[in-house]
């Protein structure tokens, strides 16, 4: 059984997400930790025990607010969905997003992390306002990040990027081979490359342990030289209508030239499609 994390502030990208986590997932047994996390606002002082009761006031109305919108959240799931394969918790965290998030990940043992993104797609443009740019830079947790507006459709087939600069293992490719499995997709890896010469030795080695651990019938690899990455992918997703990218991270690796070392800025742009981010300290 999966546990997946829906982070959610209620918005129309986070329901856009959830729904998209719904119908990719199911036939999937589910069960779904919906996560809403706040910051108390603070009165400034200014008469001592007024103030302190103002200030209690407004913390005890945001509390009864998220768990109200996480319920009322969880039956517009149910009422649209009513899946008996999945079923729900949430939970209503004080504290930053970063903060709710990693303890949820850590407490509930959570598998994958299902979230919207606010920009127009997951690639183009990693602010979010901050929120799934700074999670892609902290987190381990895959995740999968759906652009505002992205409908659910068959994944027909679904591309990866990779540098060939790591050994990848079973445990880090394995929710995305899962998804390929499960929606019999077709898989294209993508290798950027800054000159035409050919790869080195490790990494025809660390290509061909690859090989090894992706659906051998459905397949096939392509090279791009001379090409800044961000364009690359592009060129690539639009070029093979892509369903959706899979990067694989790790420090000074792809996910780093590709998001740029705050994980915060623009990087150009890119089809609109889900973007699955898996770290190699999951390896």
């Amino acid at each position: 059984m999966k546990k997946i994390l829906l982070p959610t502030d209620f918005s129309e990208s986070a329901w856009n997400a959830i729904k998209y986590a719904m119908q990719l997932l199911k036939d999937e047994t589910c069960t779904f930790y919906i996560l809403n996390s706040f910051e108390y606002v603070m009165s400034a002082p200014s008469s001592g025990v007024l103030s302190n009761s103002q200030n209690s006031a407004v913390s005890r109305a945001q509390k009864e607010n998220s768990i109200r919108d996480l319920a009322n959240t969880l039956k517009k799931i149910e009422k649209e969905f009513n899946n008996p394969k999945h079923t729900f918790e949430f939970s209503s965290m004080y504290g930053s997003f970063i903060d709710a998030a990693e303890k949820s990940v850590e407490k509930f043992k959570i598998d994958w992390i299902v979230m919207g993104t606010t920009g127009t797609n997951p690639v183009k443009e990693m602010t979010f306002g901050s929120s799934t740019a700074a999670l892609v830079g902290t987190i381990t947790c895959p995740i999968l990040a759906i652009p505002l507006g992205v409908v659910y459709k068959p994944l027909k087939e679904i591309g990866i990027a990779c540098d060939y600069e790591f050994l990848y293992t079973k445990k880090l490719l394995k929710p995305f081979v899962e998804l390929a499995n499960q929606q019999k997709s077709k898989v294209a890896v993508l290798h950027v490359m800054n000159n035409k010469d050919d790869i080195s030795d490790e990494q025809f080695m660390i290509k061909e342990n690859l090989k090894l651990m992706l659906p051998a019938k459905k397949t096939e690899f392509y090279r791009l030289t001379n090409i800044k990455v961000n364009i690359a992918i592009h060129a690539f997703t639009e070029s093979r209508k892509l369903d959706l990218i899979c990067i694989l991270a790790k420090k000074h690796s792809i996910l780093e030239r590709l998001l740029g070392k705050t994980h915060s800025k623009a990087i150009s742009k890119h089809a609109d499609i889900p973007l699955l981010v898996l770290h190699c300290s999951n390896c």
